[in-house]
């Protein structure tokens, strides 16, 4: 697949790379469009489709049928909040020792758990 690395692709990348927040394409374009008004959200979407494809992000879907994006993209979990809607990473490699999986002699080769819940902000 070819990705020619145009400026408005390198905001694309560098912006997801500094986030922590799991952001969507809007919140995206709207964090790269304060660096270059030229962008279009139609660009951001069209990049972050191409770099789902590559791997290099992941896409989650959340209830609210949004797609959000991750640069983590080893397996871990999504815990989803229902309430805010935030999503929070969990380092989890319990698949590769799961008991279960090894009675089955069945090899875990892609871990993608989303676990929807209500965050402890929404609780109080």
């Amino acid at each position: 697949m070819n990705f020619r690395n145009t400026e408005q692709k390198k905001l694309i990348i560098t912006d997801i790379e500094n986030r922590y927040d799991h952001p969507t394409a809007q919140m995206i374009y709207d964090s790269i469009s304060l660096v270059d008004p030229n962008v279009g959200i139609a660009t951001v979407y069209r990049n972050l489709k191409t770099l789902v494809e590559m791997g290099k992000i992941k896409k989650i879907m959340t209830n609210d049928n949004i797609a959000h994006y991750d640069r983590i993209c080893n397996n871990h979990i999504h815990l989803v909040c229902s309430s805010c809607g935030k999503i929070i990473d969990l380092e989890s490699n319990f698949l590769d020792n799961n008991e279960q999986f090894k009675k089955l002699d069945f090899q875990v080769s892609i871990q993608d758990i989303q676990i929807n819940g209500i965050c402890q902000d929404c609780k109080e």
